[in-house]
């Protein structure tokens, strides 16, 4: 599409248990990943700054009992008001945020957002994270969502329960089984489509290999979120190269990132 472009913003990284990512791979405890945190951000001609993802929280935010799973690495600038200042721009220059998923390494920057953008994600993903963050009093005592952080959700967000075209151009796509209602983004660059898998398939070995992820919630439909991205793929001839995995270390070692946006 004439004059879409989009520009990936470096949100840090941890080392986390391998199995999180290629389930069984490895001896329980023996390999940690480096494991990268990104945001896509999209210019659009019409609808403005359009944010996928706004990656995890400050090493010191993150809730002592996630801290053992995840060694959070200390990296100045790699946060998404630094990343967009690589940029030229503020916070209040994004006007909507799409959220993939609510766990922490997704959400982890929403909170700079909640006053000035419209936020989006699944219908069932919204409903499942604030039931189960608010069964207790603790901010963390849900594995990988955070109480406080999900209730940044509530201030202004339209819930999604289907595939649609967001934005010309912009295709929200529903991949559910690492949670229950996961959302995939397809863009049409000007340079062509990319794909972006979210956490349906967090490496290449998931993806091209058939490797399920290590957390999901239902593995029948992470599965088949697989084989319909493979299907959007080939339908829309997206080349290897432009499908985008969550965490994938060695993808992202080769992606540009801001300041340099995407061919």
């Amino acid at each position: 599409m004439k004059d879409l472009k989009a520009v990936i913003l470096d949100l840090g990284s941890n080392y986390s248990d391998g199995n999180f990512f290629e389930a069984g791979k490895y001896e329980p405890g023996t390999h940690m990943t480096n494991t990268p945190f990104y945001g896509l951000l999209i210019a659009h001609p019409t609808a403005g700054y359009i944010l996928y993802d706004t990656g995890d929280p400050a090493k010191e935010d993150w809730p002592e009992a996630l801290r053992p799973l995840c060694q959070v690495i200390d990296a100045p600038g790699k946060n998404v008001v630094d990343q967009l200042a690589l940029l030229g721009l503020k916070v209040e220059d994004v006007k909507h945020v799409i959220i993939s998923h609510m766990h922490i390494d997704h959400i982890g920057g929403l909170h700079h957002f909640a006053k000035t953008a419209t936020i989006y994600v699944n219908k069932t993903e919204f409903q499942d994270a604030l039931t189960l963050t608010h069964q207790s009093d603790s901010d963390n005592d849900f594995g990988f969502y955070v109480r406080s952080l999900v209730d940044v959700m509530a201030k202004k967000v339209v819930l999604v329960d289907k595939d649609q075209e967001l934005f010309p151009g912009v295709h929200l796509i529903n991949v559910p089984g690492h949670v229950s209602g996961l959302m995939a983004l397809r863009v049409e660059l000007e340079g062509g489509d990319i794909l972006l898998t979210s956490d349906a398939a967090n490496m290449a070995s998931n993806y091209f290999e058939g490797i399920p992820g290590g957390i999901v919630c239902c593995g029948d439909k992470a599965a088949e979120s697989v084989q319909k991205l493979h299907a959007i793929q080939k339908e829309c001839g997206i080349p290897d190269d432009r499908v985008i995995f969550s965490h994938d270390e060695a993808q992202f070692a080769k992606l540009p990132k801001a300041p340099d946006w995407l061919a």
